[in-house]
């Protein structure tokens, strides 16, 4: 066989997400590699004005059975409508061992969280879906405006 055909993903052979977690840091032992996995979450609450977390949080992924040039790319969705609201560049790397896992963690920019509901972060590998997790948004309604408001101490 050539290299060419060597590093072709063989038919049928798919990446299989073990592991999709959405969280606020992903550190990296420098010693060790090992993954610490901080502040995982599938729901947040906003303000009633809004419109993205805020920051940036981290998606990581375990794969399996790759094998061959593998591309990822992660996918933002609103599913309200099936809207695609933010896409990464591509994340490829190289498998030569389906029975081996190979870990990515991906830096994600502030998502846009129009409204309140229902959102998917996918994973897509080789241009399919791999797999997705689901992000809830709950809005926190504006404090009522009253006699109250405006009392105490000035900066």
């Amino acid at each position: 066989m050539d290299n060419a055909a060597n590093s072709a993903m063989p038919a049928g052979l798919r990446p299989n997400i073990q592991s999709f977690i959405l969280a606020d840091h992903v550190y990296i032992d420098s010693r060790t590699g090992k993954k610490i996995i901080a502040g995982t979450f599938n729901h947040v609450h906003l303000g009633a004005s809004q419109n993205s977390l805020g920051r940036g949080v981290f998606a990581y992924l375990a794969l399996t059975n790759c094998r061959g040039r593998i591309e990822v790319q992660l996918r933002h969705l609103d599913l309200a409508d099936n809207r695609v609201l933010h896409r990464s560049g591509m994340i490829g790397f190289d498998a030569d061992d389906p029975l081996q896992t190979y870990e990515l963690v991906v830096e994600v920019p502030p998502l846009p969280l129009p409204h309140e509901g229902a959102y998917a972060l996918e994973a897509w590998c080789n241009r399919e879906v791999a797999g997705s997790i689901r992000l809830g948004v709950v809005r926190k309604p504006k404090p009522p405006a009253g006699p109250e408001q405006g009392k105490g101490t000035h900066s």
